[in-house]
């Protein structure tokens, strides 16, 4: 990856970015130090991610082609999912014995503001913490476990609930499918497929989403 990189981007030639070549240089010492960590086939993704998480340009991406001798990532969570709105963690969703948890605000976990949780457990492995859209795409990871070794994972967390009142609770991480996991994850980043909207502001201005 790094080799086609440099052979290829047209950044590593571009005079108008002195620091390409650099950042890229720098992106395969990070990698090389996490894939000496690396036991299975997990961790090689990630490593992958890690590298290309260096460049913060969501067009530069190293992905594993799965095949026949791959095994399926497996995902564990802890029974919710969290979206990302005006600068707060929120439980989107959640499984039914923990239903009291939904829009609720998570404040903390093990003791860290809950952005100190995302930046080093998502946006190490992927996004743009100074883009705020990519805030909504990347932090709900921090409650998706595909089996990231660099990582700490949330153990506990504390939550302001909708009646006002703060919880503090111990996490159980516990296995989902892929399937429920993705259908979870595009309601809380992009919204029911059958729900378009088009509105308008202002003198010929139309907001489609």
């Amino acid at each position: 990856a790094y080799e086609i990189i440099l052979e290829n981007h047209p950044g590593a030639y571009n005079e108008l970015d002195p620091t390409f070549r650099d950042v890229t240089t720098s992106a395969l010492e990070n990698a090389l130090i996490l894939a000496n960590r690396v036991q299975d086939i997990s961790g090689y993704e990630y490593t992958l991610e890690a590298f290309t998480a260096k460049f913060r340009d969501g067009h530069v991406g190293a992905y594993l082609m799965r095949g026949s001798q791959t095994e399926d990532r497996q995902y564990e969570w802890p029974g919710f999912v969290m979206a990302w709105r005006s600068h707060q963690g929120i439980v989107h969703s959640a499984l039914d014995e923990q239903a009291d948890l939904v829009n609720a605000e998570v404040i903390s976990c093990d003791n860290r503001p809950i952005r100190e949780v995302v930046l080093p457990n998502a946006f190490r492995f992927g996004g743009n913490p100074s883009v705020p859209g990519d805030w909504i795409e990347s932090s709900p990871e921090v409650f998706i476990d595909g089996g990231n070794p660099f990582i700490n994972r949330p153990e506990q967390c504390t939550f302001l609930l909708p009646n006002g009142v703060q919880d503090e609770r111990k996490l159980q991480w516990a296995s989902i499918s892929e399937p429920e996991l993705v259908e979870r994850y595009l309601l809380m980043t992009d919204g029911p497929a059958e729900s378009p909207s088009l509105e308008i502001f202002g003198e010929s201005r139309y907001w489609i989403s």
